[in-house]
């Protein structure tokens, strides 16, 4: 199996924009902490890259794993962050596997959430949603 793949129980017929919509619905957090997520989405790429750990955004995972770095931002950022439960709800995917992509990105991550201004200056993936226009 794939990092942040599960064969889906009930497939799911959210884009990466609606997860974002609902996410941003749901959860209410601020756009920073979009931001926030983004650059740990960079992060664990890099560590990948780094490791030389075989692993790519893909139309199968990219939910996932927008959807657990938001989720980890909230948590670092706001006092009193939604339970996973909730987030589950809102990915659409089963608490379970939402816990062991939780777990797989914080240790890929090596449990490092601080962000710091290199981290902004060299994130690829900001540098795409600046140039859309967005965030």
């Amino acid at each position: 199996m794939m990092l942040f793949e599960h064969y889906p129980i009930r497939p799911s017929n959210l884009t990466l924009y609606d997860l974002v919509r609902r996410i941003a619905k749901y959860s209410e957090i601020p756009k920073s902490v979009f931001v926030v997520g983004i650059l740990y989405i960079d992060k664990l790429l890099a560590e990948c890259r780094r490791t030389k750990n075989r692993f790519y955004l893909t139309k199968t995972n990219v939910n996932n794993v927008t959807l657990v770095a938001m989720m980890i931002a909230q948590k670092y950022f706001i006092d009193t962050p939604l339970d996973n439960k909730s987030w589950a709800w809102i990915g659409n995917i089963p608490l379970a596997h939402l816990n062991e992509y939780e777990t797989m990105f914080l240790r890929i991550n090596q449990f490092r959430l601080s962000i710091g201004m290199e981290d902004i200056q060299r994130s690829k993936l900001l540098r795409v949603v600046r140039s859309d226009g967005s965030v």
